[in-house]
Parts: C-alpha cells; sequence; structure tokens
C-alpha cells in the first residue's frame, strides 16, 4: 500500500490540456488557507484566510514575451480587527537568455493591519530557469511608508508605528515531477528587524484544479509563520500560485500569477513582512516607558 501511494505521489503523469487558446480566466485562483504566525512586535496568533490571486494576459496571441498584470488579495478576520492585503503590478515570462527562460515582475503590495495601519511597498521579483527542472531568482521588498495608532492602556499612552520593512532573498525551486515542487529561500530583514529569514514551501497538485501548498518561514529573531493553504485553480493548468514561477511550458503558463501579499504562507511575504515599532510612550508621571 506504500509504494502504491509514493508511486502516485511522484508520479510524472502530465495532465492534458485541451487547448492553447488563452482565456482571461485561466490563471484566476482562489484559496483558502490558515496558520499559526508570530510577527516583529506582535503576538503569536492563529490565522485563517480566504483570497484570490489572478493573472491577466496582455499579450494573449504572443509566441514569445508573455506579459500580464496581476491583482489579488486576501481577508483574515483576527480578534475582532480584520486584516487586509493586496498586491497589483505587471509581470512578463518566457524571455530567453541562451537556451533558459527569464522572468521577472513589478508588484505594489498592500497591507491593512489590525491595528489599522495602512502600509504599502513596492516587492520586484527577477529569476531564470536553469535546465529541466530548477529555477532560481531573488526578490525583495522596499517599504513605502510607516503608518500607526495611539493605544490608550491606563494611564499609559502608546504611540505604535508599523512598517512593512525592506528585505532582500534569493530563492530556489526545484519541480520533482508535473504535480509537486519545492521552493527554498534565504534572505534579509532590515529596518527595525535586522535578521536572517529562512523560508521553505512544499506545493502539490490534488488534481489539475485543486493545489495544496504547506510552508514556513523564520527569522533570526524567532519570529515565525507556519500553515497550509488549498487554491482552486479555473484554468486547469496544474499550475502553483504560490511559487516564484519562471518555467512557462504552455502559452497558458506565460500568465501565471507570482505569489502575491498574503496572510498565510508563501513568496509573497506576509507572515513576517509587517512590523511594529513603539515609537513613544507616556506614562503618568508624563515620564517614558513602555507598558
Amino acid at each position: 500500500m506504500c509504494f502504491g501511494v509514493l508511486t502516485c505521489l511522484f508520479s510524472s503523469t502530465v495532465w492534458a490540456v485541451e487547448s492553447e487558446t488563452v482565456s482571461i480566466l485561466d490563471n484566476l485562483f482562489l484559496e483558502a488557507g490558515g496558520g499559526v504566525k508570530r510577527p516583529a512586535g506582535d503576538l503569536t496568533t492563529a490565522f485563517g484566510s480566504v483570497g484570490f490571486n489572478w493573472g491577466i494576459p496582455l499579450t494573449p496571441n504572443s509566441e514569445g514575451i508573455g506579459l500580464g498584470v496581476q491583482i489579488g488579495g486576501d481577508y483574515s478576520p483576527r480578534r475582532g480587527d480584520d486584516e487586509w492585503n493586496g498586491t497589483a503590478g505587471f509581470f512578463g515570462r518566457n524571455l530567453k537568455l541562451g537556451d533558459e527562460q527569464v522572468a521577472g515582475a513589478v508588484l505594489v503590495d498592500y497591507q491593512r493591519t489590525t491595528l489599522h495601519s495602512s502600509l504599502w511597498a513596492v516587492r520586484p521579483i527577477a529569476g531564470i530557469t536553469i535546465g529541466a527542472r530548477d529555477e532560481v531568482g531573488v526578490t525583495g521588498s522596499i517599504g513605502v511608508n510607516r503608518d500607526g495608532t495611539t493605544i490608550f492602556n491606563g494611564t499609559t499612552v502608546t504611540t505604535i508605528r508599523q512598517e512593512i520593512p525592506d528585505s532582500a532573498e534569493a530563492f530556489f525551486n526545484h519541480y520533482w515531477n508535473e504535480k509537486m515542487a519545492t521552493e527554498l529561500a534565504v534572505g534579509y530583514q532590515f529596518s527595525h528587524i535586522d535578521e536572517v529569514t529562512v523560508r521553505g514551501q512544499l506545493v502539490y497538485g490534488i488534481t489539475r484544479y485543486v493545489d495544496l501548498s504547506v510552508g514556513g518561514e523564520i527569522n533570526g529573531d524567532g519570529n515565525y509563520a507556519c500553515g497550509a493553504r488549498v487554491s482552486y485553480h479555473f484554468g486547469g493548468l496544474g499550475r502553483h500560485d504560490s511559487l516564484n514561477n519562471i518555467y512557462a511550458w504552455r502559452k497558458q503558463d506565460f500568465y501565471t500569477p507570482f505569489p502575491k501579499r498574503g496572510a498565510g504562507v508563501g513568496g509573497g511575504g506576509g507572515g513576517l513582512s509587517s512590523g511594529s515599532v513603539p515609537t513613544s510612550s507616556f506614562g503618568p508621571g508624563g515620564g517614558s516607558g513602555f507598558p
């Protein structure tokens, strides 16, 4: 029985795609997931989220470079103060460099935090294939603003500023077969965090329409996020939208969205990438101190 399960898991069966015609809905993903996380300056908390990720073709008839627009977002209820995440931007795939493919994106991320901060960041992505099954690339996040709130706790008043910290990351993807892939990444968070981060995830196509991803992320300060999610793929292409996909085997693959920013675990950040900074705190005598 165990042999049969392993054979099924590592099978190299190719799911047939009926047509090379590109539809606007081919790369629309709906998702739901959950897990546990402890971002910088926050408490450990469980989370659940629902969302979508959508790659819209700008060049649907192209046989060369595929250019697209990406939009995505998710919603996560949390202790009565709900969290929203969003991503929008442009991407391109199937750029040729010798025998390899090059892909990239410039995305804008938004987060509405549980402290009612509105945070923005720019996230560039670039990568290249290595042979038939591997990809390497770099990505990062450039915070645009800080926002904050004032908390009254008895006679103590604390102003908390939040930001999406600047970060840089190198990733390596390996496709074990047409259904399963892994992504490993090492990076660094700058700003007030200044810590190394390590991230990994495993994705598996349960069917060509349904995808499962499990992963985690941790930094040198002990902040972490781990979880799982299931997504439904309207195009039935067997693609994994939580990966920084560089390969494009078919025309429809040109327009798979890159990972969006979300509450869960994936290549788009969100698990560890919002930090709180208590910038000022005043006690009853007017002296400064942190609760």
